[in-house]
């Protein structure tokens, strides 16, 4: 039955999901490779605490209430006491994802939009191997199949007010002025979040590759710009594009996020995999 649901659903959808699944494949390899050296898996997040998590932590005495099998009989017949091996208590790691979907976003092929819905979906699958929830910031918790669906419609309203959880994850094409993005999106972040800023243009926007006469169009807007020769600016406009660029990447260093560069169309596994890395190693 959920079989047949699933292949009722548009095309779009079926293409983000096959395409998620194949980059959650990649990811999930990757992490199990990395957990033989013992580096930290995505979704086993520890506090200092006693609890049931897997890892030990501390002994402590024997107290009133504790059961017998808790009891570590062996380190206890070391000393006088009886001694109780308490583990790291492993906690929900509650993850939100903001999705920028504008007319901007539909530019490209692929889509940039339909990166960010992959990177998405891929980053649910994640989270549910875990048994950890994931939002869509103006959407809510949902299963994979429901989101699914919604990127697929891609009728999701992205909300900067929605923005909550341990970890937040901003994608979109960010080519708004820096101080723009701050008043409309980052400076909504809560404070001791761990953020992860996912930056992506499609490559005819970083390569400026036409020739002769071109008419830009602006998505969501009616003017249009004619160039005769788009020759005579590809210099002035890279250097302003690696520009914004490069004060999007130092405003998300500055707060302590991470920032990922992607082009649309490019493989996301290499970029996504540094991320995970990145977690590991704070």
């Amino acid at each position: 039955m959920a079989q047949r649901l699933f292949e009722k659903r548009p095309p779009r959808a079926i293409s983000l999901r096959q395409q998620a699944e194949t980059l959650y494949a990649q990811l999930k390899d990757a992490q199990l490779t990395r957990s033989v050296s013992g580096t930290p898996l995505r979704g086993q997040h520890t506090e200092r605490k006693g609890g049931s998590g897997h890892d030990f932590w501390q002994y402590r005495d024997f107290q009133s209430g504790d059961h017998a099998r808790a009891i570590d009989w062996k380190q206890s017949a070391k000393s006088d006491r009886l001694l109780i091996r308490q583990k790291e208590q492993e906690t929900q790691q509650r993850t939100s994802v903001w999705l920028q979907n504008d007319a901007a976003m539909q530019y490209g092929e692929p889509a940039k939009y339909t990166c960010g819905a992959v990177i998405t979906l891929t980053l649910a699958m994640l989270c549910a191997r875990h048994h950890d929830p994931l939002k869509l910031c103006g959407a809510g918790v949902m299963g994979i199949d429901t989101l699914t669906g919604i990127l697929g419609d891609a009728a999701y309203k992205p909300s900067a007010s929605d923005l909550s959880g341990e970890e937040i994850f901003l994608i979109g094409d960010f080519l708004d002025p820096v101080e723009t993005l701050s008043k409309k999106l980052f400076d909504e972040i809560p404070g001791g979040r761990r953020v992860h800023l996912i930056q992506i243009l499609d490559r005819s926007e970083t390569d400026l590759s036409f020739q002769g006469r071109v008419i830009f169009e602006h998505p969501g807007r009616t003017d249009k710009e004619h160039i005769l020769n788009v020759g005579t600016v590809r210099e002035a406009y890279l250097s302003r594009l690696q520009d914004h660029i490069e004060s999007v990447r130092s405003f998300a260093r500055d707060q302590n996020w991470t920032y990922t560069f992607i082009r649309s169309g490019d493989d996301m596994f290499e970029a996504l995999l540094d991320i995970f890395q990145h977690e590991g190693d704070a």
